[in-house]
């Protein structure tokens, strides 16, 4: 409903309403001005009718004859005589003789008690308003009651003067009414519609809505709010825009991939990085499913795994094609800023350039380990040739000894990048076989090689291994795993020390722990102490003739059995290395293990 009527029914209400109560309160006491004193009248004629004729019993007709007989000034009026039960025993109206309803009228009853009674009431035919008198009087004994009525047209008059004056000033107030609450609906809606336009426009977007007034206070109060309420988020919607700027410059800008997938494998948003990557148009995928967009398998069994699992995850895929590509997947679950559930979140690294220069720097230690092999070999011939001047001088047998044990260390150090490289090589390309083994004859043949070693610093090697642990392994590389862990146990631990070797299997997984006694190693080294070339103490690694890619060995051959390598030492109180490979290869059904 429009303001319009809903000012006009409460103008009507407020001027209408009054007018009738009042006019209806006017009327009622006029009516009873009226009423009394026409009753008056009718009261003093009685008295003096009663006066003039002596008594009742000289107004009252004998026998049958009861008509009331009176002075002329009676002609006019209706007269009844009416005894103590109420029943007319005379007057003029001979149809009513004998009538006994007249004892519940109130001026009946009044005169009945004594005293004089008015009233007033519809006339002989039921139409005419009367108004009537009743005064007590004695009869035969008893107490009977005069009662005088006359016809009030000036009541009736009086009513429909009334009526007709409240009907055509409640029609002049309804004109009134309704002309004023178009004014004042006008005077309001101008405010409000400019009210409403502006909120409008601030639902488009356009905050520009200042300068609305009003020249009503709770209007003018409003639109001031609103005023105030548009500045504040003109400037918030100016600041998210700037900050959804600078977002968007910076999702465009970055160099790793960033691809968002929802539930049912539509791309909601990319960067050009992943565009790019994807080898697709950035405009045109949004929307699209992943399966359209993406027809490398990899990639997309990587994002239904984030869907279906919902944790986060890092895979790495190729894509192959004229020039392959090696990406770096990183994966989550993310909440979606438009409240429509979740959305997977896949990071893409390209890592080519890195797997190129990786594999041209194992390509180049390869060859040169490969290549160095030759001249160590020859150099050695030569030592050996001329071992017997070691005899001859005492000063050539000491250089001689330096020269053989440098070749020893550079021959190690060869063999050792040779087994790495070769070793990456074969994870990557997926040539290491993994076969049902028992990990108990791996851990006890790999002490058995270092028992010379262990005896000469009188070192004891325990091997505790309860029961048959079996698990998919590659024997060789995984003895060569262990063998690296003792002989460092050995090397570094005190003389007279003792090494331990134990196996158990839990939660599918089986764990290879060697212990020493070793000087232990600092907290600062653990996190690298698996890096290549990297030592713990340089130059007591260089006296023991480490080659510090030991532990890196141990680390790719772990990798290779999909499993982890770790460490626990404390300074002083020895160190704990612990290979972890799972029991079973889940995921490689031809055996093979791969990177």
């Amino acid at each position: 409903m429009r303001i319009r009527w809903y000012l006009f029914f409460f103008f009507i209400a407020a001027a209408v309403l009054p007018l009738w109560l009042g006019l209806w309160l006017a009327w009622r006491s006029c009516t009873c001005a009226l009423i009394a004193l026409r009753a008056g009248q009718l009261e003093e004629t009685a008295r003096l009718v009663l006066a003039e004729a002596g008594g009742v019993a000289n107004l009252v007709g004998d026998g049958d004859e009861r008509a009331v007989r009176g002075p002329p000034r009676l002609s006019d009026l209706r007269v009844s005589v009416i005894d103590s039960a109420g029943k007319a025993i005379a007057g003029d109206s001979p149809e009513r003789w004998g009538e006994k309803g007249f004892a519940e009228r109130t001026e009946v009853c009044a005169a009945l008690s004594g005293r004089i009674g008015r009233g007033f009431g519809a006339g002989p035919e039921g139409r005419d308003l009367w108004v009537f008198a009743a005064v007590p009087a004695e009869y035969k004994g008893g107490r009977v009651v005069l009662r005088l009525g006359a016809p009030a047209p000036e009541i009736a008059e009086l009513r429909k003067t009334l009526w007709r004056t409240a009907l055509a000033v409640s029609v002049a107030a309804i004109a009134l009414c309704g002309l004023a609450a178009a004014a004042a609906a006008r005077s309001m809606a101008r405010p409000l519609n400019a009210l409403r336009s502006a909120l409008e426009r601030m639902a488009s977007g356009d905050m520009s809505v200042g300068g609305i007034s009003s020249h009503i206070e709770e209007m003018r109060l409003a639109c001031r709010a609103l005023n105030r309420t548009a500045g504040r988020l003109a400037a918030s919607m100016e600041e998210i825009r700037r900050q959804r700027d600078e977002t968007r410059t910076l999702f465009a800008a970055m160099a790793e991939g960033v691809l968002l997938v929802d539930a049912e494998g539509g791309i909601v948003d990319l960067n050009r990085a992943a565009a790019r990557l994807l080898e697709t148009d950035e405009a045109s995928v949004r929307g699209r499913t992943i399966h359209e967009v993406a027809r490398h398998p990899d990639l997309q069994r990587f994002v239904s795994e984030i869907l279906e699992t919902g944790g986060e995850t890092e895979k790495e895929v190729t894509l192959l094609g004229a020039e392959d590509k090696y990406l770096q997947l990183r994966g989550s679950v993310v909440e979606r800023t438009d409240g429509k559930g979740r959305c997977a979140l896949i990071i893409i690294n390209d890592v080519t350039r890195l797997k190129r220069l990786e594999r041209v720097r194992r390509d180049f230690v390869a060859t040169v380990s490969h290549e160095l092999k030759t001249p160590i070999t020859t150099l050695r011939g030569c030592v050996d040739a001329l071992a017997p001047l070691a005899r001859l001088d005492e000063e050539a047998g000491r250089f001689l000894a330096m020269m053989s044990r440098n070749i020893e260390r550079l021959g190690c150090l060869a063999e050792d990048v040779m087994c790495l490289a070769r070793m990456e090589h074969e994870t990557e390309a997926g040539r290491i076989l993994l076969q049902p083994g028992s990990v108990g004859d791996v851990i006890r043949n790999a002490a058995r090689r270092h028992e010379h070693s262990a005896r000469a610093k009188k070192v004891a090697i325990s091997v505790e291994c309860p029961g048959d642990i079996r698990a998919m392994m590659h024997c060789e590389l995984l003895e060569q795993a262990v063998g690296n862990l003792i002989d460092n146990a050995v090397k570094y631990g005190p003389e007279g020390g003792r090494v331990t070797v134990s196996a158990a299997a839990s939660g599918g997984f089986v764990a290879i722990r060697v212990q020493d006694e070793g000087p232990g190693i600092e907290k600062k080294h653990l996190t690298r102490i698996f890096e290549r070339f990297y030592r713990v103490d340089p130059a007591r690694s260089r006296a023991m003739g480490g080659t510090g890619l030991g532990l890196a060995i141990v680390k790719h051959i772990t990798l290779a059995h999909r499993g982890s390598v770790s460490v626990q030492s404390e300074v002083g109180r020895g160190s704990v290395f612990e290979i972890r490979i799972p029991c079973g290869c889940d995921g490689a059904e031809d055996g093979r293990a791969s990177a």
